[in-house]
């Protein structure tokens, strides 16, 4: 009996860590990437300095094969489009890149393998350190973060997961 009853809490506990695990993955962003930096952008909860800095002078730039070793720190990523958003002038070491994945599988596996091979010295003369490096993903969207308050980025990005 009590072999069944332990048997049962097994599988009971198993059920309800799956249907936990679940529940995050029926969450997505929608919306073209240039709409979801934008909003990213807007919401931060980050000091009028740096959001004037962030709405004023950021370029938004279609990441390519070409660009993917210096905007992903490598080439040969599996995704079907990505945006980056860099000052126009370095002063400030600071990079938003989303990238648009196949399924959400995708999205995981470069969300923890991309903070592993970025460069967080890629400017001339700035750089960030590896506490200001954040990755996270909401289905099938990914978001790469390397500036002061990475966390701050992170959680304006995933408060659009609906």
């Amino acid at each position: 009996m009590k072999k069944l009853v332990s048997l049962l809490l097994a599988v009971l506990l198993v059920i309800s860590v799956a249907a936990c695990g679940n529940t995050g993955s029926s969450k997505k962003i929608e919306g073209e990437l240039t709409d979801v930096m934008q909003q990213i952008l807007d919401t931060v909860d980050v000091d009028d300095e740096v959001k004037q800095y962030v709405l004023g002078g950021l370029m938004q730039i279609p990441v390519d094969k070409e660009g993917e070793a210096y905007y992903l720190g490598k080439e040969g990523f599996n995704y079907k489009e990505a945006l980056a958003a860099e000052p126009m002038m370095t002063s400030q070491a600071f990079s938003l890149v989303l990238i648009r994945t196949e399924n959400a599988e995708e999205a995981a596996k470069i969300s923890e393998e991309i903070v592993k091979v970025v460069d967080p010295r890629k400017w001339l003369c700035v750089g960030v350190e590896e506490d200001e490096i954040k990755s996270a993903y909401v289905n099938d969207l990914v978001i790469l973060i390397m500036a002061p308050n990475a966390e701050k980025y992170v959680e304006a990005f995933n408060a659009l997961a609906k």
